[in-house]
């Protein structure tokens, strides 16, 4: 079966984190006799500079004819003065929007070997961490249609914080199909004691969840932040709306401190996804074109992506391992270096130990 996958590397590192996946992608392919596609889209920054747009309508018709797209970095401190609505960013919601994807899962851990990165006490991060945050990305005020005028305050503006029973439901069966593969319990984080949206997410992820006899706790997003620094462990599955998700996972991710390892997927429904590093948004230029940026991130997102999205649950398992493998060898890019790393690698050097290990593991 053929496989065509829509890459955008976007900007900043982008072109350099996606070509190390490609070629892990490549290893993979070839290990296990895979035809694999890999069609270059342009989009965000770079689609800006060339066409004065975050997307065009034929690289927005090559990613929507792929099984999966995967996306490596998207901005980049140039752009920011530009309107939000032309803003490379905008390529996220485009794709979110208009292809069916409806809700972003965040697998956020500690491998053993790592957990001096975090920047919790070691009391902490012995009882565990290793959490997925499931957010919805159809509602909230995030996509929302913009507003700016005035009025009698002078300038003003806002954005639509809009929630229904079906977007709920959606969000809520992505939450019980994670839950259901761990420890069966979900914690829905939400404000329902101020915002009718939430009191409107509250009660329906509470209606669904039990139905499907989840362990459900519903708990103020507030309140439930503080208790992230003394002890993660409590948590397994989180889910919540739109901007709270985005908020929290980022919380947790600096929490792990092991952010540029990590993946991220947004799905809809059936197989088709968009993959991406947990660190999406990387503007450090200091590192662009050094050979230094870490690429594990989208890497790991590719084992995601095989196993969602090409169905390919041996790959998927083959990539994970052998990510985690070189990692806790002590073979670690820059940013995952501990007191037990062997040797500091560059982007290059990093993703040619990968591929080995991918071969020896085949």
């Amino acid at each position: 079966m053929a496989f065509k996958i829509a890459a955008i590397e976007g900007d900043g590192i982008g072109p350099e984190i996606m070509a190390a996946t490609k070629d892990v992608i490549n290893q993979v392919a070839a290990v296990f006799n895979l035809n694999i596609e890999i069609d270059d889209v342009c989009a965000g920054g770079q689609s800006i500079d060339r066409y004065n747009t975050p997307l065009t309508e034929e690289n927005f018709q090559k990613c929507k004819d792929s099984n999966a797209i995967l996306l490596a970095n998207i901005g980049a401190p140039q752009y920011d003065n530009l309107p939000i609505e032309q803003r490379p960013e905008r390529v996220m919601y485009r794709l979110r929007g208009e292809l069916g994807l409806e809700v972003n899962v965040r697998p956020i851990f500690i491998p053993s070997s790592l957990r001096s990165c975090s920047p919790l006490k070691d009391e902490i991060v012995d009882e565990g961490f290793d959490v997925v945050v499931i957010r919805d990305v159809i509602g909230g005020e995030l996509p929302s249609p913009k507003y700016r005028g005035k009025g009698s305050g002078g300038e003003e503006a806002y954005d639509k914080d809009y929630y229904n029973e079906k977007i709920v439901q959606r969000v809520a069966n992505w939450a019980k199909k994670y839950a259901k593969l761990r420890k069966n319990n979900v914690v829905s984080l939400d404000k329902a004691n101020g915002l009718a949206s939430s009191e409107l997410w509250r009660k329906i992820m509470v209606r669904e969840l039990t139905a499907a006899k989840v362990d459900i706790n519903s708990i103020l997003v507030d309140s439930g932040v503080q208790t992230f620094t003394k002890g993660v462990a409590a948590f397994d599955v989180i889910v919540a709306p739109n901007l709270f998700g985005d908020i929290v996972a980022d919380e947790l991710t600096g929490l792990s401190g092991v952010g540029n390892l990590l993946p991220d997927a947004t799905m809809g429904q059936g197989t088709f996804g968009m993959y991406e590093p947990n660190q999406l948004h990387n503007m450090n230029q200091k590192i662009v074109g050094k050979n230094i940026a870490n690429p594990l991130g989208l890497i790991m997102a590719v084992s995601m992506m095989m196993e969602q999205s090409l169905e390919l649950p041996k790959a998927a398992k083959v990539i994970r391992q052998a990510v985690m493998n070189v990692v806790n060898r002590g073979y670690v890019p820059a940013d995952l270096k501990t007191s037990e790393t062997k040797m500091v690698l560059g982007t290059r050097e990093v993703t040619k130990m990968v591929c080995n290990e991918i071969k020896e593991l085949s």
